[in-house]
């Protein structure tokens, strides 16, 4: 488990996430997702 404390940069995170996905999966690899919320941005 991580330490509470530690932080790391989104960067980083994108780092560990593809590298797992890497290792654990064959690719190309697919993901879909659902959009639970959505807001429209009517000021620009």
């Amino acid at each position: 488990m991580m330490d509470p404390e530690r932080h790391i940069t989104l960067r980083e995170l994108q780092r560990l996430v593809r590298q797992t996905l890497d290792e654990r999966f064959a690719l190309p690899l697919w993901v879909s997702a659902e959009i639970s919320e959505i807001k429209v941005n009517y000021s620009g």
